[in-house]
């Protein structure tokens, strides 16, 4: 075993790259080949910044679009702020606007915003690795834009790789169905590989549902408890 250990350590440093990148779909695969020996230890820890994303931080404020899009991400923060780059959701034509009717206009963020370019770039990420995720949602008036970029998000993972998540939660008071994401952590079904669940609450004003709110939330952390694999915070 130790002869075949030296022959592949002589092999050339640009071969041994090139056998990182072909392992690189299968990141145990490269965790384990780097406890061999210290020799290789050394190498892939040398080389791991050049294969994955180790730890991604981004934010709707000062995205940019400077990544590998073929560069597999393995942990990944994204913080969502109020955008203020927004236009209005339906042209407006100058000749019936008064300004005495008062009624309110409709704001989206603008195409052109980071907010806009961060969601239409997310498709784009390589999220199939992914292993932690950490969702924020920095002001409460972010909420809507921060719910359609946690959706965009959870729609690009692979959930059998997901094994740490950490994300914002509120009842939105617009109706029970924005419950509906606690339901997929009940079981351990949807994401089999997930071992550590955070849950950060925090206020979205009054609720008038007498005690829904409750009776749902309980619910949905007691299948929470029963999942082997998972631990709720």
């Amino acid at each position: 075993m130790m002869e075949h250990v030296t022959n592949f350590l002589a092999l050339p440093d640009l071969v041994l790259v090139k056998i990182l990148k072909l392992l690189v779909h299968n990141v145990t695969d490269v965790e384990n080949l780097s406890s061999t020996n210290r020799q290789l230890k050394y190498f892939v820890k040398d080389n791991f910044a050049s294969l994955y994303y180790d730890d991604m931080k981004i934010d709707n404020k000062s995205f940019r679009l400077n990544l590998r899009k073929t560069k597999p991400i393995l942990a990944l923060q994204l913080s969502i702020n109020v955008e203020t780059h927004t236009c209005p959701k339906d042209e407006i034509n100058p000749e019936f606007f008064r300004e005495e009717d008062n009624s309110p206009i409709l704001m989206i963020i603008h195409p052109q915003s980071t907010s806009a370019i961060l969601q239409k770039s997310i498709p784009k990420f390589n999220l199939k690795l992914l292993r932690k995720l950490t969702l924020t949602c920095e002001h409460r008036h972010a909420i809507n834009l921060y719910l359609d970029t946690r959706d965009l998000v959870f729609k690009h993972i692979n959930n059998d790789k997901l094994e740490e998540l950490n994300f914002n939660f509120c009842f939105l008071g617009r109706g029970p169905l924005n419950d509906d994401i606690l339901k997929r952590f009940s079981t351990n079904l949807l994401y089999p590989n997930l071992r550590k669940l955070t849950l950060n609450f925090f206020d979205n004003g009054s609720l008038d549902w007498g005690d829904y709110t409750s009776k749902t939330l309980k619910h949905h952390l007691y299948g929470m408890a029963l999942t082997k694999k998972t631990s709720g915070c």
